[in-house]
């Protein structure tokens, strides 16, 4: 089957975010078209290069094929199964990226690789995710944390962990002394995300944060007992 330009586009986002859905698809590729096209190209690119895999009760996820995998130049990895962490970060990151009222495309392990050659390497590039953060004024590298369940601190916890590697690394220290860096947390309920900015504005991170809720992460949790 010939692929189009579009066809292309959302194999590499797929790419790009290792799993999408319809919703997303229709988000990126059909903001203005009546509902359903997402689902005629998803219809047309399912067997040879999508595959869908279950989210949480009949809504499922896509990733690519073995065979679409290897004609982009991605790994195995990415067109096998998720496990329930893995999943619960992948679509964390992507509600985060392409569901919320801001679009923000993560970077890809080689678009980060190019443009902070100077320490990507000594990051776990496929557990970290990079995107540019623009409120209007400054751009920053950001960093996307999705929460796994347990109580918010553990997140707080995780940031300093981030902040602490992030000044190990000559080239990101500065980012972050400029204050050019910004955490953004994904969580799944709003009162998560309550307690937790309560908790920073008591006692604030060394750097920007973001704290945004993505309500179907909620569905994913029960799989991570």
């Amino acid at each position: 089957m010939p692929l189009t330009e579009r066809d292309e586009e959302v194999l590499k986002h797929v790419a790009r975010y290792r799993l999408t859905t319809t919703d997303a698809l229709r988000r990126l590729f059909f903001p203005e078209a009546k509902p359903g096209g997402e689902k005629n190209i998803v219809r047309r690119l399912t067997g040879d290069y999508l595959q869908p895999q279950p989210l949480y009760g009949k809504r499922v996820y896509y990733q690519l094929t073995p065979k679409a995998a290897k004609v982009l130049g991605e790994s195995e990895e990415s067109a096998t199964p998720f496990g329930p962490q893995a999943l619960v970060r992948l679509y964390g990151v992507l509600a985060f990226c392409c569901l919320g009222k801001t679009i923000r495309p993560v970077f890809t392990r080689t678009e980060f690789i190019q443009a902070f050659s100077g320490f990507a390497q000594a990051l776990d590039l496929g557990q970290n995710h990079f995107y540019l953060d623009f409120d209007g004024k400054t751009t920053r590298l950001g960093q996307i944390l999705v929460e796994q369940g347990g109580e918010y601190q553990r997140l707080v916890n995780k940031c300093r962990k981030l902040i602490e590697r992030g000044r190990e690394l000559p080239g990101f220290q500065e980012i972050i002394n400029d204050e050019l860096f910004v955490i953004s947390i994904v969580l799944a309920e709003e009162s998560k995300r309550e307690m937790l900015l309560s908790h920073l504005r008591k006692n604030p991170l060394p750097v920007w944060c973001r704290a945004e809720v993505a309500h179907d992460l909620g569905y994913l949790m029960p799989h991570l007992a």
